[in-house]
């Protein structure tokens, strides 16, 4: 199970309980761009030719706290 962490809307850590995903590159792509530094804000494709502006961020996939790890497989949610 891939864990997105996010606090105060912000994006704390990526985490995995699987190996295979650790250490892996993934994208974070945040659509409100309305506080956004303007530099950092891209045209993203949304389809038919049409884009939306998003902030995208480079975050690699850490390794899932095991008490988190071994909650998340008996949480009901």
């Amino acid at each position: 199970m891939i864990v997105i962490t996010i606090e105060g809307g912000i994006i704390q850590g990526i985490s995995s309980d699987d190996p295979v995903d650790q250490g892996k590159d993934v994208a974070v792509i945040e659509y409100e761009t309305e506080w956004a530094n303007p530099k950092k804000v891209h045209k993203v494709p949304q389809g038919k030719g049409e884009t939306t502006d998003a902030t995208i961020e480079r975050a690699k996939v850490g390794v899932l706290f095991r008490p988190v790890a071994k909650y998340l497989k008996t949480a009901r949610f």
